[in-house]
């Protein structure tokens, strides 16, 4: 069967490879075909120019409106803040007007009171009568009399305290500055340390006690206390305060040269072994010469304080 002479659309070839409809078509029909298809184009074209346009002016309408709400926004944010300190400015005002107010009304308020009490006091002044001043008169005078025989008997009685306390200081300085290390030491009933050490020994642990001469501090026996019980070796300290000492029961894990040790540190004076007893011990003084100078320090600010209630008598 030949090819048809009736024109051929596009959609007669929908379902159709190009090839398959092709062979069916003459020449005149592939070229009305073509022409379709080269018409269907520019249509395509055309609308997609159209397409492209729209757009564009979609962009340019969306740009403009934009432009337009911002500037909108900021004049209403220029007017706001105009009218914000429109606002603020007078009531600014206002109240700088009523604070002026109060104030003349405060100080005109203060001076009628002012002029009230005084005319006041005057006219209670001017009733005042020369007996009740001279009355008055007379009672000063007796009060001021009362008040110099009692400062004539609490000066003599300072007076007497800072003599009693004058010979305290003289005795008490007389007798500490002439103590010494040594003196001390001799005075204390400890033996000398033999050349073989006697330690004390509990449950394989070594016991050793450090007995602290007098004068004593309680500051420094803390600090003291304290070293010891820093140390690697000690497993626990005791404290014990006597009359005339006070001891510190000691315990080591191995045996420690605490003489030596104790030598270095700050707060002893004198350091050294000894025997009490048939026991070991560490004899430590803990700075003489500190203690004569708090000594002096208590005294003399005991003295400044009745130094300064004295007053010299006519």
């Amino acid at each position: 069967m030949g090819p048809s002479n009736k024109n051929v659309n596009l959609d007669q070839l929908s379902g159709r490879s190009l090839r398959e409809a092709i062979a069916d078509l003459d020449d005149k029909q592939i070229l009305s075909l073509v022409q379709q298809l080269i018409d269907e184009r520019e249509s395509l074209l055309k609308r997609q120019e159209h397409l492209v346009s729209l757009s564009r002016l979609s962009e340019k309408t969306i740009a403009a409106a934009d432009e337009v709400a911002r500037q909108i926004k900021e004049e209403a944010k220029q007017q706001a803040d105009a009218e914000v300190a429109s606002i603020l400015n007078n009531a600014k005002g206002n109240a700088d007007k009523i604070l002026e107010e109060r104030k003349i009304e405060a100080v005109g308020s203060a001076q009628k009171e002012f002029i009230a009490a005084k005319a006041k006091y005057l006219q209670e002044f001017d009733t005042f009568s020369e007996t009740s001043i001279n009355k008055f008169e007379a009672r000063i005078k007796e009060v001021t009399h009362d008040i110099s025989e009692s400062m004539s008997s609490y000066t003599e009685s300072l007076k007497e305290q800072f003599i009693g306390f004058q010979i305290e200081l003289e005795q008490k300085l007389s007798t500490l500055e002439n103590m010494t290390p040594s003196e001390t030491v001799k005075n204390n009933p400890a033996n000398p340390m033999p050349t073989s050490k006697i330690p004390d020994t509990v449950a394989g642990r070594e016991m050793r006690t450090v007995e602290i001469l007098a004068p004593r501090d309680k500051d420094r026996i803390d600090a003291l206390k304290s070293h010891l019980d820093i140390l690697e070796d000690v497993v626990q300290t005791d404290l014990k305060h006597m009359v005339d000492r006070s001891l510190i029961e000691v315990t080591l894990v191995k045996p420690l040269d605490l003489t030596n040790l104790m030598s270095d540190w700050p707060e002893v004076e004198m350091v050294q072994d000894s025997v009490v007893d048939g026991q070991h011990r560490t004899q430590v003084m803990l700075g003489v010469e500190s203690e004569i100078a708090v000594e002096k320090g208590l005294l003399n600010h005991k003295i400044n304080r009745i130094a300064h209630h004295i007053k010299p008598v006519d």
